[in-house]
């Protein structure tokens, strides 16, 4: 099922489709069950959406077309990641990820990936970029016990602080502040721009 996704004049409601579209990609994902899910240019901020193996394949297209794009902007809030996946596959493309946080170790991964965080998934991010993202482990993405494929991305100022580290502040690269992966099971990063 294909679902586009508009926050500012999307409606969460079963009618929403591809030409109606949905205001959440929550929505999308877990009320209409999409599997290829499309995103208008514009800002998207909802809270923390969990992709997990109820939604067992996912493909989230953004749009990057001219000087329109779709731009997930969590604002430093303190609810996670913009994407948390578990136990699922998911591919993410033509979306700029910026101003995401991830601190909450409470969560079974919390504190790994600032704006893309994964677990026991196969990720593919490709076309996207990440400006301004932290986390104790993947300033932009971390992953564990995943695969992950990235291409064609883009990183600027994104940060690790390291786990158990005594401020949120502290930048640690060690951890990897653009993509921190841990036991994971293979990762390939291509044609990719580091600053």
């Amino acid at each position: 099922l294909s679902v586009a996704v508009n926050p500012s004049t999307g409606f969460d409601s079963p009618a929403c489709n591809t030409s109606l579209p949905c205001q959440t990609i929550t929505y999308a994902i877990h009320s209409r069950k999409a599997n290829l899910v499309y995103l208008s240019a514009g800002y998207f901020n909802e809270s923390n959406v969990v992709i997990n193996s109820s939604s067992p394949f996912v493909s989230i297209i953004g749009s990057n077309a001219g000087g329109s794009s779709s731009v997930f902007d969590c604002n430093r809030r303190s609810s996670g990641p913009a994407f948390s996946i578990v136990n699922t596959t998911v591919s993410i493309s033509g979306i700029t990820f910026q101003n995401c946080a991830n601190f909450n170790v409470v969560s079974g991964i919390g504190g790994v990936g600032g704006a893309v965080s994964a677990s026991g998934s196969s990720v593919t991010v490709s076309d996207c970029k990440f400006f301004n993202n932290t986390a104790q482990i993947g300033g932009a993405i971390g992953v564990t016990s995943s695969s992950l494929l990235v291409s064609s991305c883009v990183f600027e100022n994104n940060t690790a602080t390291c786990p158990n580290a005594a401020s949120t502040a502290t930048a640690c690269s060690a951890w990897g502040g653009a993509i921190g992966t841990e036991e994971s099971q293979s990762v390939s990063i291509t044609d990719s721009a580091f600053s």
